[in-house]
């Protein structure tokens, strides 16, 4: 996979090709329970994403909702999906891995 970002080219690596298929299967499959959105925001620690101390256990869950399905208002753990909310799943992610910074880009 590669994405093009204003005339920049990058590659992204298997790996994290595989790991963002299956969470967008686990999103498009997603009934949130808990079980679920505790797989999901394992997914998302596993993809080098770091979350504040105090994150809600579901922030990467979250996060993965709020970057890839964007008919959500509310998001597990209380976050909102408003970016200007200070609810903002945003918040309590204190680092993106470069692979998730090109995709989120690459979304908009």
């Amino acid at each position: 996979v590669a994405l093009i970002d204003f005339g920049q080219v990058k590659r992204i690596g298997y790996k994290f090709r595989r790991e963002l298929a299956e969470l967008i299967i686990n999103i498009t499959e997603l009934e949130e329970t808990d079980e679920e959105l505790r797989r999901l925001s394992k997914l998302g620690d596993k993809m080098g994403l770091k979350f504040a101390e105090d994150a809600h256990e579901f922030c990467p869950a979250a996060l993965g909702l709020y970057v890839l399905d964007w008919s959500r208002e509310e998001l597990p753990g209380g976050y909102s999906a408003y970016e200007l909310s200070p609810r903002n799943v945003m918040g309590d992610v204190t680092y993106f891995p470069p692979e998730w910074v090109l995709t989120c880009r690459a979304l908009q």
